[in-house]
């Protein structure tokens, strides 16, 4: 069973999968996110210093991607949670660092078809450019150079 402290910590800080049981007993997977940089301004919460009622301690609000709106649902019904790519461009993903088994390790899965896209291929050497507001860029550094 998943925690609400959980959940939220990793949304905040990535895009993930959430397969969850809706009321209805049906199983629903959804992109989101609480990573303020990936919702659409016009969509960012504003505080409204309210005090959350019982049925929204025990639900989890999030912004849905794929329907670019707010929705919820209960963490006890949450059966998995997994880090999520979401194309944003033509060269542009948003993909979510993992932790390593090891100690403040952590790994930056890239799938195939993102590997495929770019002509990337496994020893590659890789740039990573910090872009001074929790995002980075990769890009591929030509072999002859």
């Amino acid at each position: 069973m998943y925690n609400k402290e959980d959940l939220q910590e990793k949304l905040r800080n990535g895009i993930y999968r959430v397969t969850f049981k809706k009321i209805n007993g049906e199983i629903r997977e959804m992109p989101c996110t609480l990573m303020e940089s990936a919702i659409p301004e016009r969509f960012r919460p504003k505080a409204d210093g309210r005090e959350p009622t019982a049925k929204e301690q025990e639900n989890l609000r999030v912004f849905a991607l794929e329907s670019d709106g707010w929705r919820s649902f209960k963490v006890a019904n949450v059966v998995t949670i997994e880090p999520q790519v979401v194309k944003t461009g033509d060269n542009t993903w948003t993909l979510t660092v993992q932790e390593g088994t090891e100690p403040e390790e952590l790994l930056l899965p890239l799938p195939p078809e993102v590997l495929t896209q770019l002509g990337w291929t496994e020893g590659d050497t890789l740039n990573w450019e910090d872009g001074g507001n929790g995002s980075w860029t990769l890009s591929k550094i030509p072999s002859n150079i």
